[in-house]
């Protein structure tokens, strides 16, 4: 885990061939299965290792990137592991910088996404940190391009972190949306309505009625216990 790392316990760069196989046999074992996984959450440095990956900034390849994030939606398929990714420092920040990169492949993006999703389940705190990280304009991008499971994982995200999209009062301040950011919202989420997938219509639906200004009361967060949620 610690040749992961932009750096080596002793300050030193990891050199790029050993991050690069480092990380591959931590995605590996984290997609093995649950045995895999476990090892992963209880070894402390595992879990940071791969956040600090995904925001890694030009210090890591685009590969190196993608690997960790699918390390880390393979961890998040448990929720006690999923608590461990939230633990670590800046894992939101992290992730949203993977979906908004757009020199990373649409994989990365997804799953990183994927875990957003899911820390925006877990807790406020961590919607909080997505919002402020600026989850919202990438999450919002992802559902404008993206396939229809990433369109269904940032609508999901998106109507989880409805407490935060009026966070600006319509000014954007405070991770919260533009007014133009909102009207954007509103018209992706009705194509969705319209157009998308059961599930995706179910989450655009409920997003909607969250939206700064809607007329309708807000309307719980979309249930977590779709099968494909998890």
């Amino acid at each position: 885990a610690t040749a992961c790392g932009a750096a080596d316990g002793g300050g030193a760069a990891a050199t790029a061939e050993t991050r690069a196989k480092a990380t591959a046999i931590l995605a590996a074992l984290a997609e093995e299965g649950d045995g895999g996984r476990a090892a992963l959450a209880r070894d402390p440095r595992a879990v940071p290792a791969l956040v600090e990956l995904c925001g890694g900034g030009g210090l890591v390849t685009s590969k190196c990137k993608e690997q960790a994030a699918r390390a880390l939606r393979a961890l998040a398929r448990e929720p006690a592991h999923l608590r461990a990714v939230g633990k670590a420092p800046n894992a939101c920040a992290a992730l949203v910088g993977v979906v908004a990169d757009d020199a990373l492949s649409a994989r990365a993006a997804l799953c990183a996404a994927t875990v957003l999703m899911k820390l925006a389940h877990l807790e406020r705190s961590h919607r909080e940190a997505i919002a402020a990280a600026g989850g919202l304009g990438a999450l919002i991008t992802l559902l404008r391009a993206g396939s229809a499971e990433a369109k269904l994982v940032a609508a999901t995200a998106l109507g989880l972190l409805a407490e935060q999209l009026g966070g600006g009062g319509g000014g954007g301040g405070a991770g919260g949306l533009h007014a133009a950011q909102v009207a954007e919202l509103r018209q992706l989420m009705s194509q969705l309505a319209r157009s998308g997938e059961p599930d995706a219509k179910a989450v655009a639906h409920a997003c909607l009625r969250s939206l700064p200004g809607a007329a309708p009361p807000p309307a719980a967060a979309p249930a977590a216990s779709s099968s494909w949620f998890w």
